[in-house]
């Protein structure tokens, strides 16, 4: 045990003799030394220590006036948009429930192909037969790593 002890110790103190020193450790990981703050001078804010989230190449609106969810995609990128329908779900507000879009439960109605030019609009219908009634929840469109959501809004009264 004493052995033990020993070995440990040794090493504890190389490790200390190497990280000790500024200067030696930063040459040991090739990092060059900061340079001395002088006294007195003024603070430089750290920089942000998460990149920001890129915007959606589109935007959601959707409304519902039913049991249905009219939504619109407006694609804002350079390159045209697919749209599958396993990438639509509804989210409750209230309690975060996820309700993925399903084969068996969901119909989901827009033109095909389902192809968004720069600049263009798709609108179709969605009826998520699992949600009682879809306002004031949120319809979420996420065909790749960043997504978009839309308010479910009551849909305004048909004119006469």
């Amino acid at each position: 045990m004493l052995n033990n002890t020993c070995k440990l110790l040794a090493l504890l103190a190389t490790v200390i003799s190497v990280t000790g020193c500024n200067n030696h450790a930063n040459t040991l990981f090739n990092k060059p030394s900061p340079a001395p703050v002088p006294a007195g001078a003024p603070m430089t804010a750290p920089p942000a220590s998460a990149p920001a989230v890129a915007a959606a190449p589109y935007v959601l609106s959707a409304q519902s006036a039913g049991p249905y969810i009219d939504f619109s995609i407006h694609n804002l990128g350079t390159t045209d948009l697919a749209v599958q329908k396993e990438s639509f779900a509804v989210i409750s507000q209230e309690n975060r429930q996820v309700t993925p879009y399903s084969k068996s439960t969901t119909i989901i109605d827009m033109p095909q192909p389902a192809v968004i030019k720069p600049n263009s609009t798709l609108s179709g219908r969605a009826i998520f037969k699992e949600v009682n009634s879809p306002i004031g929840k949120r319809l979420v469109f996420k065909p790749d790593a960043i997504g978009a959501y839309a308010d479910i809004n009551r849909a305004a009264a048909p004119l006469p």
